[in-house]
């Protein structure tokens, strides 16, 4: 049975192809691939899920309050790559919302939501900075409201 696994995961091995989360600046030229994105890779929709999932366990106070602020602070964080302000750590803070975020709902964090606003607007804004990092020269204004809707 240990061999059988061996062999089919080593033909996973052979025959996957590479995830691509981030598509080329070229194609990110359009509201469609704007709001697409957030889709395409596992730590973006982690983080609209655990976001929308938290707020929902805190209760009425933080159900708009919470995914509202990450939505905006992504749109400051946004402004500030295409403004060219430089940020550190982008991906390790955006590994870390998942992880906070993750661990918030396995333990139900019982914040309050002004509280809970200010966890995910921190992390919301290095979100941000990656979306707009990785634009390059495509619209930022079309791109951006379709990650935004």
């Amino acid at each position: 049975m240990k061999k059988f696994a061996r062999i089919f995961a080593a033909m996973f091995v052979f025959v996957a192809n590479p995830v691509l989360a981030h598509v080329s600046p070229a194609e990110q030229t359009s509201l469609a691939a704007g709001f697409a994105h957030p889709f395409m890779g596992v730590d973006h929709l982690l983080a609209m899920v655990a976001v929308g999932v938290w707020a929902t366990m805190l209760g009425k106070g933080a159900l708009l309050a919470v995914p509202a602020t990450f939505v905006g602070v992504m749109v400051l964080g946004f402004l500030a790559a295409i403004a060219g302000m430089p940020l550190p750590f982008v991906e390790p803070a955006i590994l870390a919302s998942v992880l906070v975020l993750g661990l918030a709902i396995a333990f139900a964090l019982p914040v309050s939501p002004l509280l809970a606003a200010v966890i995910a607007g921190f992390f919301a804004f290095f979100h941000g900075h990656a979306h707009g990092g990785e634009i390059a020269g495509a619209s930022f204004l079309t791109y951006g409201g379709g990650f935004v809707g």
